[in-house]
């Protein structure tokens, strides 16, 4: 691996992949130029911020399958604790719907998450859901409408959390929504501006060989 040529960014912002291309990358490999960095925990457990939670979608981008990529990041006092990015089991027919199923997907997360911390004596009621999609923000408020009836029961599971306001949806300028870097490629500096948003650091140990 040392002898691979570093890359700013895990891979260029115009390349498209599907499933045949993945045994060509796993024979390829390729030190990553962020390989010195760590996220950064400062002490901030008087901060107001909780738990919140960043989620996004990529619609359609697998070119062979037609599948989306859900993405989101939770957040802890400002701090990264819990992300993911994986391909949607079902096939989305538009960008909300894929938006729509990635919250329903996420949420369990989220409430997994909310039940851990208020355990550890961190009272939460709810978590802030950060979305940059703001027709999938409105299908979420409604109890009824003709575009959800063909999605599957269990991703109006957002639907429920947002009614019993254990979810508060909010919306996020997709230039600053963190998940995106989950989903999709991305150019040079906003992959750098949403991995600092991440809170990753430069490690100490590349802070003093500089």
């Amino acid at each position: 691996m040392s002898d691979c040529k570093p890359r700013k960014t895990p891979i260029d912002a115009i390349t498209k992949l599907n499933i045949e291309d993945e045994k060509v990358l796993y024979d390829k490999p390729v030190r990553e130029g962020t390989v010195n960095l760590e996220l950064f925990y400062p002490n901030q457990i008087d901060n107001p911020s909780k738990l919140v939670e960043f989620a996004d979608a990529d619609w359609a981008n697998d070119e062979l399958q037609r599948k989306s990529t859900s993405g989101y990041v939770f957040k802890l006092f400002e701090s990264t604790i819990s992300w993911c990015s994986r391909k949607q089991s079902v096939t989305a027919m538009s960008s909300t719907e894929a938006e729509y199923v990635a919250l329903s997907e996420t949420s369990r997360e989220g409430i997994w998450l909310l039940n851990l911390i208020n355990e550890l004596g961190f009272t939460q009621h709810h978590i802030i859901l950060y979305e940059n999609n703001q027709s999938c923000i409105k299908l979420t408020q409604k109890t009824e409408h003709k575009r959800l009836k063909h999605i599957d029961v269990k991703y109006n599971y957002i639907k429920d959390l947002v009614t019993n306001s254990l979810v508060k949806l909010e919306y996020v300028p997709s230039n600053d929504q963190i998940a995106d870097i989950l989903t999709k490629n991305l150019p040079l500096c906003k992959f750098e501006k949403l991995r600092d948003c991440l809170g990753l650091r430069i490690t100490n140990s590349e802070e003093s060989s500089d």
